[in-house]
């Protein structure tokens, strides 16, 4: 959903998952982000921290808090380049909060296919905080994207998309995940999602399998 010049999205979603390596499962909510459009192009958002709950200990904490922003910086009939970056700060709950600051910058490129398929790609260069209980330490790492996207009416669409990074923890190596995924547009300013996702390669964010029901609201 587009972010319009002094307009308000508000995204939230609820998340569920099972666990790669452990038992048990994971869920979190509200995982909220507010984005504010300064003009048509440029937005600033907002990550509060979310609650998330596991069915064994550490059984319950906050995420940290998280400020971002974006800026297309070329666009055309079928062409859109973005740059986006964020900040994450050193609260929430020592057993799932940041012990330090986190961020990192983004590079976004989007292509449409013809009137109906899109094709996505995104870079992270992400510095990752560990959680005090984990340690405190940090670490850089790369994050790669594709999605592809269908959209046959204006108001519902599938996606399905593979992502990646070349190191998912501290002592972790590369690791892979992908999803497919449907949105729909019950009014012009109201859009409901549905996830479901499945490890490939690896531990990324310790994940087996995962789906996420999501609402988003344009003022």
């Amino acid at each position: 959903m587009h972010c319009y010049a002094k307009h308000v999205v508000a995204e939230f979603d609820y998340y569920y998952q099972n666990f790669h390596k452990e038992e048990g499962h994971f869920n979190s909510y509200p995982d909220a982000l507010i984005r504010l459009g300064l003009d048509n192009r440029t937005e600033i958002n907002l990550t509060p921290p979310s609650y998330y709950y596991i069915n064994r200990p550490p059984t319950q904490g906050n995420s940290a808090t998280i400020l971002g922003g974006k800026r297309e910086l070329f666009y055309s009939k079928n062409q859109l380049f973005s740059v986006a970056a964020s900040l994450g700060f050193p609260d929430g709950s020592s057993n799932f909060g940041n012990a330090h600051y986190s961020g990192g910058f983004a590079a976004l490129y989007g292509y449409k296919i013809n009137s109906s398929l899109y094709l996505n790609l995104a870079l992270n260069y992400i510095r990752v905080s560990e959680t005090r209980e984990q340690g405190g330490n940090l670490f850089t790492t790369l994050l790669g994207r594709v999605t592809l996207s269908y959209f046959p009416t204006h108001n519902y669409g599938v996606y399905g998309e593979v992502y990646g990074r070349n190191k998912t923890a501290l002592q972790e190596g590369f690791g892979t995940n992908a999803d497919v995924g449907a949105l729909y547009l019950i009014k012009s300013n109201i859009v409901l999602s549905l996830a479901i996702g499945q490890r490939l390669i690896g531990n990324l964010d310790a994940i087996n399998q995962y789906v996420t029901l999501g609402i988003a609201f344009a003022f």
